[in-house]
């Protein structure tokens, strides 16, 4: 199958660390390889993250709860906006949020994460097969209900 006959998988990751990134773009594109096209869109800022969601429509979320950038502080209200963030992404159409994260506030962490609408949770740095596999089940998903996003291939470079 060509490229050009594959779907387009849009991935929108929140993170602030270019090395983060590229690994979280190799990655992405081995679990697409021969399935669909990755799409990766960045955003540092979780306020930039929102307005993404606005703009386009995207198969999946990978959000760093702990690296992605929220006012100036980095303190524990700033953890709770972004896990906030995943609830309001689950409600503004279902996409599914993969979090990854080396912080954790207490025994409670996980859940909190989880009941806002995490696809999963991850440890951060993410075991690479973890990841991967976690990746392609949101692909598979998405394509067993034929509801992968199709943004025309002007719009999509790949990764």
């Amino acid at each position: 199958m060509t490229t050009a006959s594959l779907p387009n998988f849009n991935v929108l990751v929140g993170n602030s660390e270019p090395t983060v990134t590229a690994f979280l773009r190799v990655i992405i594109r081995q679990a697409c390889e021969g399935r669909a096209v990755p799409c990766v869109t960045i955003a540092d800022r979780l306020e930039e993250l929102l307005i993404s969601t606005q703009l386009d429509r995207f198969d999946l979320c990978i959000l760093i709860v702990n690296n992605i950038s929220v006012g100036n502080d980095w303190n524990k209200e700033r953890i709770d906006h972004v896990i906030e963030s995943i609830r309001m992404l689950k409600a503004d159409g279902g996409m599914p949020v993969v979090a990854i994260s080396a912080y954790r506030d207490g025994p409670g962490f996980e859940q909190r994460v989880l009941e806002a609408g995490a696809f999963a949770l991850l440890d951060y740095p993410p075991a690479v097969d973890r990841l991967r596999h976690t990746v392609l089940t949101c692909l598979e998903q998405k394509d067993v209900r034929g509801d992968l996003t199709s943004r025309g291939a002007a719009s999509c470079q790949g990764v």
